[in-house]
């Protein structure tokens, strides 16, 4: 085991972190969490640089101290905003708040240790666009894409493929974030097309649509890859986009995954610099394996709870322990 200690940044309500806490100290180990909304009413950090002593990281917060150079392992989970104290003028409180992110991303930069995953990694794996491009350079088969503001590059694309089109969002977001509404994958109705000029106020991806046996949530922690089919087409309102069914009513059961699919992603996780990341597939109905995407940063604790045995957050807490995949 290596020495030091293993950093968990999140938010204070974290389900998640919940649970990895408890499996950690089940280990005998009890790491510092790090509630990022507590810098820096809350918490005190202090980053130094000497010519002789190199970098030098402590951190105070309620969650826990850590000492200068004892980091083993840091799980980047779900940080928040600062809060800052509400006496800042408006003048004050923009100037305030650009040097205390500007501090925590230079953290995030030189703390050593084994990262479950550094923010730039993290970043550059979000975008589907690159990891679209990675992955059919990689072998894997992909739907055709089209990320456009051109309404006639939409429409050419959408008569090419008979009108089996889907569209869905690049970046997790919120119709109401007040109502809780999200938006979800949907199929391009015909009907749109008579308002297709509407695209050229935003960028939007578009895709073919693949028919689906199954759906598969594929979570790699370090080295292990553990797969779940999702049998959305069984059930109502899942057929497009499994998260619209009510949940824990989509049949899910344990998949094995082929040994030339398991490479390739693998290898995709390892281009970004990846110890954990969580990839949406389909199988066609002629057992073809077709990737969708990959959430660095993705859910696991549902999978968990309704797959009794998988031992996700073991995994977790022992890729954390080892500080290293």
């Amino acid at each position: 085991m290596n020495e030091g200690r293993i950093l968990i940044v999140s938010q204070e309500i974290d389900p998640h972190v919940d649970s990895m806490v408890v499996a950690l100290k089940k280990r005998g180990v009890r790491p510092v969490r790090f509630h990022t909304k507590d810098f820096p009413m809350k918490a005190t950090l202090s980053i130094e640089f000497g010519q002789k002593e190199g970098t030098s990281v402590s951190l105070d917060c309620d969650g826990g101290r850590l000492e200068p150079g004892e980091t083993r392992s840091v799980w980047f989970r779900r940080p928040d905003r600062c809060e800052l104290p509400a006496s800042l003028s408006k003048e004050e409180r923009p100037i305030a708040v650009g040097e205390c992110e500007e501090t925590l991303q230079g953290l995030y930069r030189v703390l050593g240790g084994f990262w479950v995953n550094t923010p730039d990694s993290n970043r550059a794996a979000g975008s589907k666009i690159l990891q679209t491009q990675r992955a059919i350079a990689l072998g894997l088969r992909v739907p055709d894409t089209l990320i456009t503001n051109d309404p006639k590059r939409f429409k050419a694309f959408y008569e090419a493929h008979g009108g089996n089109v889907i569209v869905k969002m690049q970046r997790q977001t919120f119709w109401s974030a007040d109502l809780g509404l999200s938006l979800f994958t949907s199929m391009v109705d015909a009907s749109k097309l008579e308002s297709a000029d509407l695209i050229a106020n935003s960028a939007c991806f578009f895709q073919e649509y693949i028919p689906k046996d199954v759906e598969l949530r594929v979570t790699v922690i370090g080295r292990r890859v553990f797969a779940i089919a999702l049998r959305s087409q069984e059930v109502p309102g899942g057929k497009i986009d499994w998260r619209k069914a009510a949940v824990g009513t989509v049949p899910h059961e344990p998949y094995a995954l082929p040994a030339d699919v398991q490479e390739k992603l693998l290898a995709l996780m390892d281009g970004f610099g990846l110890n954990y990341g969580a990839i949406d597939l389909i199988v066609t109905p002629e057992g073809e394996h077709v990737f969708l995407e990959i959430n660095p940063n993705g859910q696991f604790g549902w999978m968990e709870n309704q797959q009794k045995g998988l031992g996700l957050f073991d995994a977790m807490a022992e890729l954390l322990i080892a500080g290293k995949a």
